[in-house]
Parts: C-alpha cells; sequence; structure tokens
C-alpha cells in the first residue's frame, strides 16, 4: 500500500506576559462591608429568600493596571472553604455561637444583580469568573457587587450575622 499525505495545517498559539497586576482599593485589598439592621419581622414577613431590601453595594476599584493595544478584562473569584453555603447560590453562611442570628446568611450578588457561584478553594484556571470588565486605557477598572441578607428558614433569630468571603483577581 501506498501511503498518502493528509491536508497540513498550521496552528497559531497566541498570549500575553503581563507587567504587573492591578492594585485593589488603592492597595487596600481586605475590608468590611456593613449591612443595615433589619428586624426580624422583616425578614420573616419576607420568607425564605434573598431580602433584597438590604441589597448593599460595595467595589473591587482596580488601579495600575497593565495597558496593551488589546485590552485585557478583569474579574474577581469569590472563595470560602469554611463559609461558602452549596444550598444558596452566592450564598455564604453567617457565624454560629452565642450572640449570632440564626437562619440569616448573605448572598453575594454581581454587577447584575445576578448571584453567583462561591467556590470551597482557592480558584485554578477560570471557573466561576465574575462581570469581567476591560481595563480602561488609564489602567483602571471597577467591578461591582452587592451583599444582602438570604433568610434561610423561616423563623430567623435576632442577633450578629458575620461572615467573610476570599477573592482572587481573574486576568484574561
Amino acid at each position: 500500500p501506498t501511503a498518502n499525505a493528509a491536508d497540513t495545517g498550521t496552528i497559531t498559539i497566541n498570549g500575553q506576559v503581563l507587567t504587573n497586576t492591578c492594585n485593589v482599593n488603592g492597595g487596600t485589598s481586605s475590608f468590611t462591608v456593613a449591612l443595615p439592621n433589619v428586624q426580624t419581622s422583616a425578614l420573616t414577613t419576607n420568607g425564605v429568600g434573598a431580602y433584597g431590601a438590604s441589597a448593599t453595594a460595595f467595589a473591587l476599584n482596580l488601579t495600575g493596571c497593565p495597558v496593551y493595544a488589546t485590552a485585557i478584562k478583569v474579574g474577581a473569584q469569590f472563595y470560602s472553604a469554611a463559609n461558602a453555603d452549596a444550598s444558596v447560590t452566592g450564598g455564604l453562611k453567617n457565624t454560629t455561637g452565642t450572640g449570632y442570628a440564626t437562619g440569616v446568611d448573605v448572598q453575594l450578588l454581581d454587577g447584575s444583580n445576578a448571584a453567583f457561584t462561591i467556590g470551597t478553594a482557592a480558584p485554578t484556571g477560570n471557573a466561576n469568573v465574575t462581570d469581567q470588565v476591560a481595563v480602561s486605557g488609564t489602567g483602571t477598572a471597577t467591578l461591582n457587587y452587592k451583599a444582602q441578607y438570604y433568610v434561610a428558614n423561616a423563623a430567623p433569630t435576632a442577633g450578629t450575622v458575620s461572615t467573610s468571603v476570599q477573592y482572587v483577581i481573574n486576568y484574561q
């Protein structure tokens, strides 16, 4: 038998090596979001689910980002080994113990007011990247989010709500 040549082609592979990463919130990458005080009666009337009246905006303001002819996009990935609540999209469990509210979690929303997945481990790759935005020609970008109470059961009790989440800025 005689061998025949198959079609040939070229695979081009492109990428970008970034010179530096962005600064978050002027170098203050850890911060606190203060939710408003609410009455248990308001949460009970709302029923199980998101309590939108408590939605509190916060942002990851990025500066000093690399600027290229083809703009890069940035987004964030959120994770918490201890606090991610798999039963609620975007959910974070409240701290438990004396003085803490029960039946109330916190839910995170992206800039489109949509809940997003919070991982349970530091992300690898591009899974669950939220709201990607292009870096401006001046090296800035803003990632907008909201935090709100989420009623996890029909009989929430009064107390402190406190949770935390880590994030990683994702460059693409």
